[in-house]
């Protein structure tokens, strides 16, 4: 598993600046409290249970999201009538998307709907986690998510292999489409797959994205709360960024 997480971790936050959620398919909240290992956020705790009131804000517009590994998955698809295919696996779909991978964990990521939520008053928060650690009474390891995005639906598919393959079929507002395989409410139906670890189609409410931040320690200034993030050159290592 580590080196699906970390390889999908990475291509996530180089293309948008986020840490991902792993697996894809587990639910983050606004204020849970955790660590991150292996860039896996593990929670221990959320802020409510800690006695920590938020205010959350969220945003009105939504967005798509799209990525696929670069050089490494290819995507063909069809409507179904457009040309004759007598080796079409499912006769009754409208539209027919086939991908392909070339290498192990390469991604292929859609995501619908899109809404970015946050803690509104990340200042106030740090103040109060910072007396707590200063009270000895926070984990300077740990971290709360401060920033989500929630999918109304989503796709992620991860190869396991080279030469790994799905085949998919669309029935009504999916075929027209041709590319929205992240929507909750299309018809798609997984008809062939080889060498697919990581199987998410057209799942609805994930939240596949988050920001944490934490306390960051520092020598002769006084401790500061901070965005957590991955070193981008490395991605091994995790260093704080300034939020204000």
């Amino acid at each position: 598993m580590a080196a699906i997480n970390r390889q999908y971790a990475r291509e996530m936050n180089e293309k948008f600046g986020y840490f991902a959620t792993w697996l894809p398919n587990v639910r983050v909240k606004l204020g849970d409290v955790g660590v991150v290992r292996e860039h896996v956020f593990e929670p221990v705790s959320t802020l409510e249970q800690m006695g920590i009131a938020l205010v959350i804000d969220r945003d009105r517009q939504t967005a798509d999201m799209d990525y696929t590994s670069s050089d490494a998955v290819s995507i063909e698809s069809k409507v179904s009538g457009a040309v004759h295919d007598p080796a079409a696996t499912t006769a009754s779909a409208d539209g027919n998307i086939s991908i392909s991978f070339s290498r192990a964990n390469a991604v292929a990521f859609q995501a619908s709907g899109c809404v970015t939520s946050k803690i509104a008053d990340v200042k106030s928060l740090g103040d109060q986690i910072l007396s707590l650690y200063h009270r000895d009474e926070w984990d300077p390891d740990h971290v709360v998510v401060t920033d989500l995005i929630t999918a109304a639906g989503a796709t992620i598919l991860i190869s396991n292999g080279q030469n790994a393959h799905i085949d998919l079929a669309l029935k009504g507002q999916a075929a027209a489409a041709m590319a929205k395989l992240a929507d909750a409410k299309a018809n798609v139906t997984v008809t062939r797959a080889v060498g697919i670890g990581t199987r998410i189609v057209a799942a609805a409410g994930l939240t596949p994205l988050f920001k944490v931040a934490g306390v960051r320690r520092r020598f002769f200034r006084d401790d500061q709360f901070a965005r957590r993030e991955a070193n981008d050159a490395q991605f091994v290592e995790l260093d704080y960024k300034d939020l204000l």
